[in-house]
């Protein structure tokens, strides 16, 4: 990878075209076909390697290459900003759409680089961000979908790509409609992650204490401060996020009410299923059948007489919770992208195959989407958001959650 350079002073935008980048356009075009030819349906997966490279389908579900703990590299990058490298994690886009037991997109929204706001005013994080820059080249990932820190704010490349990249106003997730990505594809990212606001999130909607963080209190720990917390609306179309399907069944339903019984409000919730997915009645594996339906998805979780009973990978776990969040009316919607990578010595970040994930985001009232993870991964890259919290508080919340009645 080449040296850092800023986002604005970036070389990619001064005049970096040639006959090679024409020619990058033309064999990604001729590969488009082939892979076009390969579809089912309306075109939209991507299944299989194309030329020795990893392939991601973000329509579909999560397919095999995902769970096949591989160690080809699929990109580099290099980080500059507030948020220490091993913590950044690259999303490609959120999905929402649960027909089927299996999260995919719905036809996105998207627009220009040109457009002024990339992202609706109603999806806006409403707590702290922190800005980095994220400079990626594109080893042997392909596809639509550009890998970045969220949420993108600013994009540079050379002009050959600037041109095919559109901004998915949802999610800012970056969509690369000249083709599918290449190898030397190389753009610059300016993101703001956001920051969680433990205090905000701490807050019931009569704006005291909520129960767990109250329990916290009683028992001498140090909680945050009662502050006033704006309360926002939900997203204007936030009934995509409450979808369920209508196979699911009422047991799943049920096993979120009772895990969640005594618990006031969406964080709580929130932590209270990431936790009990985290605890040892589940087992991450990769040495499964990736995809489930909807029905397979309820005997996952509820039957114990099931070869697979809790025994899954990243999609099985993020579905699921996803799915538990909206039958306890907490919007949701699934996140496939990949863990932070491996810092070699130059600072440059590899990331692998193997590194590919999916996580949740739940709305939360106060804030707007804050990401929960699931899935106990065997190599503990992905901490839960409750640990994240315990960090900044001082003492293990999830010890508050065993209320009376629960």
């Amino acid at each position: 990878m080449n040296s850092w350079a800023s986002l604005r002073d970036s070389p990619l935008r001064h005049g970096r075209e040639c006959s090679v980048g024409r020619r990058r356009m033309a064999v990604v075009a001729l590969i488009l076909l082939v892979v076009a030819a390969a579809c089912s349906g309306d075109g939209a997966e991507l299944g299989g390697d194309f030329y020795g490279s990893a392939s991601y389908n973000p329509f579909i579900g999560i397919k095999q290459s995902i769970v096949s703990d591989a160690d080809a590299p699929v990109f580099a990058v290099r980080v500059d900003g507030d948020v220490p490298a091993d913590q950044i994690f690259f999303s490609l886009l959120t999905m929402e759409d649960p027909r089927g037991g299996r999260f995919s997109a719905s036809q996105p929204e998207v627009v220009l680089l040109e457009e002024e706001n990339w992202l609706r005013s109603d999806q806006e994080f409403a707590g702290p961000t922190h800005s980095v820059i994220v400079d990626v080249e594109i080893l042997r990932l392909r596809m639509e979908w550009l890998p970045s820190a969220p949420t993108p704010r600013d994009f540079v490349s050379t002009s050959a790509v600037e041109d095919q990249v559109r901004v998915r106003t949802d999610d800012g997730a970056l969509r690369f409609e000249g083709g599918i990505t290449f190898e030397g594809m190389r753009y610059q990212v300016r993101s703001d992650i956001s920051q969680p606001d433990i205090a905000a999130l701490a807050v019931g909607e009569d704006g005291e204490l909520s129960a767990v963080f109250r329990e916290a209190a009683n028992a001498g720990e140090a909680v945050p401060e009662v502050s006033e917390v704006e309360w926002r609306e939900e997203p204007e179309d936030v009934d995509r996020y409450l979808e369920l399907p209508e196979e699911l069944g009422g047991g799943v339903a049920e096993l979120a009410l009772e895990l969640t019984r005594n618990l006031e409000t969406s964080f709580e919730k929130g932590i209270a299923l990431e936790s009990w997915f985290r605890s040892p009645g589940f087992r991450y594996s990769t040495d499964i059948e990736p995809g489930h339906g909807t029905t397979e998805l309820a005997a996952w979780l509820l039957d114990p007489e099931r070869s697979n009973y809790r025994i899954g990978y990243c999609e099985d776990f993020a579905t699921s919770m996803a799915l538990m969040a909206r039958a306890l009316g907490v919007p949701s919607r699934v996140v496939l992208g990949f863990t932070p990578g491996t810092q070699q010595n130059d600072g440059t970040i590899i990331v692998r195959d193997r590194n590919a994930h999916a996580w949740v985001e739940l709305w939360m009232p106060a804030q707007g989407w804050v990401r929960f993870d699931p899935t106990p991964r065997d190599d503990n890259v992905n901490p839960p958001a409750y640990e994240l919290i315990e960090e900044s508080l001082g003492f293990p919340i999830t010890d508050y959650l065993d209320l009376p009645g629960l």
